[in-house]
């Protein structure tokens, strides 16, 4: 009987090199746009620093939730790329996210944790907070598309 396997952060898998994630960060269009950007504070994890644009109700104020969305979006493609070493960047079949509440006028954090890797498909578990990670503002799941890399032979 096989032993149950349990989830695996993308730090575990030996992916902790702060610059090739920021490597793969700079190659997504509205990430730059976000201004995101990796940090290895409490592993590694995706930064969105606050800035006016992001705010979405200026009656709360409240960050848009759709910036939010777009960071556990990006978060997930991140640590796919990152830990499927492939050339091209994965799909993303579908997504979806929990808001668990507000997301305040600060810096949002992002986490990734793989929680299932099959030959053509990957399921990520991603975690949003801003100033305390055991008090997360959204929690997500998605289901990216491996690339096949292309076959060298003629």
């Amino acid at each position: 009987m096989e032993a149950k396997k349990t989830p695996q952060r993308y730090e575990e898998s030996g992916l902790d090199d702060q610059a090739s994630w920021q490597q793969i960060l700079d190659q997504i269009p509205y990430a730059k746009h976000l201004g995101l950007c990796v940090s290895n504070d409490n592993g590694l994890q995706l930064v969105m620093p606050f800035k006016d644009k992001l705010v979405g109700n200026t009656m709360i104020p409240a960050i848009h939730g759709g910036t939010i969305g777009g960071l556990m979006e990006i978060t997930a493609l991140v640590a796919c790329k990152a830990l499927t070493k492939s050339a091209r960047m994965p799909k993303l079949i579908d997504s979806s996210t929990d808001y668990l509440r507000s997301g305040r006028t600060q810096t949002t954090y992002a986490q990734a944790e793989i929680i299932r890797q099959g030959r053509r498909v990957l399921a990520v578990r991603t975690t949003a907070w801003q100033s305390d990670i055991t008090v997360p503002i959204a929690v997500g799941r998605a289901n990216l598309l491996i690339p096949n890399e292309p076959n060298n032979a003629v």
